[in-house]
C-alpha cells in the first residue's frame, strides 16, 4: 500500500520555485543552512532538473533522504552519477549514489538526517525524537528500510580548481 504524503510536504513542494530562486541568489544564506539545490539530468529523458533538498553533512559527505513513494528525484542518482549541487551558495560538481538501506553508512546518514530535522522525522518518517534530539533507535531501524538515502560527494569548486 502506498503511504499518503502529508499535506505540509505538498505545501513545501509548492514553494520549490521560490526556494530555487532564493538559493541561487545572494540571499541564499537564508535557506542554505538547511537546503541545497541538486541539478541533474533525467536518466531516461536526459532532461535537466533542479530541485531543492534538505541535507545533512557527515564526514565531508552530504546525505539526502526521502520516501520512495513521495519523490522521484532520487531515481536519477543511481550508481555514482555525476550531478551539480549548489551548496551554501557555491555551485559544485558532485557524485550522487543511492545507498543500500541495509548498509551501516545508510543507517548513519539516515540517523543524522533525522536528528537534524526532528519535525520531518516525526511527520514523514514516523520516528519519535527525544527531547535531546535523539531519534528513537527502534523507529530508525524500522524506517530506514522504507526510505531512500543518497550520498552526495561534493567536488572542488570550479572557482578554486587549479588550471593545469
Amino acid at each position: 500500500p502506498t503511504e499518503k504524503i502529508p499535506f505540509r510536504i505538498h505545501l513545501l513542494r509548492a514553494a520549490n520555485p521560490l526556494a530555487l530562486k532564493l538559493l541561487g541568489s545572494r540571499l541564499h544564506f537564508l535557506m542554505s543552512r538547511d537546503l541545497l539545490v541538486a541539478n541533474f539530468r533525467g536518466r531516461k529523458s536526459g532532461k535537466p532538473f533542479s530541485t531543492p533538498l534538505s541535507y545533512v553533512e557527515v564526514d565531508g559527505n552530504l546525505y539526502l533522504c526521502t520516501r520512495p513513494e513521495g519523490a522521484n528525484w532520487w531515481k536519477n542518482m543511481r550508481e555514482g552519477v555525476p550531478i551539480e549541487i549548489v551548496w551554501r551558495g557555491e555551485p559544485l560538481p558532485a557524485c550522487a549514489t543511492v545507498l543500500d538501506t541495509s548498509s551501516e553508512e545508510a543507517l548513519a546518514g539516515f540517523r543524522a538526517f533525522l536528528a537534524r530535522y526532528p519535525g520531518t522525522a516525526t511527520l514523514l518518517y514516523h520516528v519519535n525524537v527525544a527531547k535531546d534530539g535523539t531519534p528513537n533507535e527502534e523507529d530508525v531501524l524500522r524506517e530506514v528500510r522504507q526510505s531512500v538515502v543518497v550520498r552526495v560527494e561534493p567536488g572542488p569548486s570550479p572557482r578554486t580548481r587549479r588550471r593545469g
